[in-house]
């Protein structure tokens, strides 16, 4: 099982934002997020493109709105941030919000925050791996939390099919053998073997009928229709 986020908001301001540097904290960031757990993430670019096909939503800051973005986008997760930038060094924090807690949905689970004074912009990317990888454990926690539905237990073997089976080649072989007897007792000093011959022949096939009943008339598994009654429904 693997979960979605969506970075709703990527802000960098300062004197020395721009769109590139932008791109690279928050490449470092989604590294951040990913690298040790299942998430898939939407960066903020994402976002907003999808968002273009929901107007009435772009400037909604309330707590259905953030519910309602977890609906769309379909993520479990929104994830704030914002970088401030002065001269050569960062303050950057993170806040992550719940679409799916009953609690007001405004209210961050968890914010972090790092700063990186005077730093290089390698430096400050490697400070927003951090930051992406602290604010991610309540994900991590939300997934080990989640388990699936156990899978239903598997149906009961059937005693009826073997049966069938043996019954079926018992009385086959009971009423040839019967048969057998029955058509070498040709003089009068025989006439037990024709009884016997006879007898036989009659639990056989009473024995292949009985056999062909249960693996017809009745149904191989609890709760199923009987294979005569699915193959006379069909006609």
């Amino acid at each position: 099982m693997s979960a979605r986020v969506a970075i709703s908001e990527f802000k960098v301001d300062g004197d020395g934002a721009s769109p590139a540097l932008a791109m690279q904290l928050q490449d470092g960031f989604v590294v951040g997020v990913t690298r040790t757990a299942p998430i898939y993430v939407l960066d903020s670019v994402d976002v907003a493109r999808y968002m273009d096909t929901f107007p009435e939503l772009q400037k909604c800051d309330g707590s259905i709105c953030v519910k309602r973005f977890g609906q769309l986008l379909d993520v479990s997760h929104l994830i704030r941030v914002a970088v401030n930038v002065t001269g050569n060094s960062y303050t950057m924090t993170a806040r992550l919000l719940s679409t799916e807690e009953p609690s007001p949905a405004m209210v961050p689970i968890e914010t972090e925050t790092r700063f990186c004074n005077v730093c290089t912009v390698d430096e400050a990317r490697q400070k927003m791996i951090q930051l992406g990888d602290e604010v991610k454990r309540p994900v991590e926690a939300w997934l080990q939390a989640w388990r699936p539905p156990p899978p239903p237990p598997p149906p009961p073997k059937s005693w009826r099919r073997p049966v069938a089976a043996v019954g079926i080649a018992v009385g086959f072989a009971t009423a040839v053998a019967g048969g057998a007897l029955f058509a070498n007792a040709d003089s009068s000093d025989a006439r037990w073997q024709a009884g016997v011959g006879g007898l036989l022949v009659g639990l056989g096939l009473a024995g292949t009928a009985l056999g062909l009943y249960v693996l017809v008339a009745l149904p191989a598994e609890p709760g199923k229709t009987p294979a005569s009654l699915s193959v006379g429904g069909k006609f």
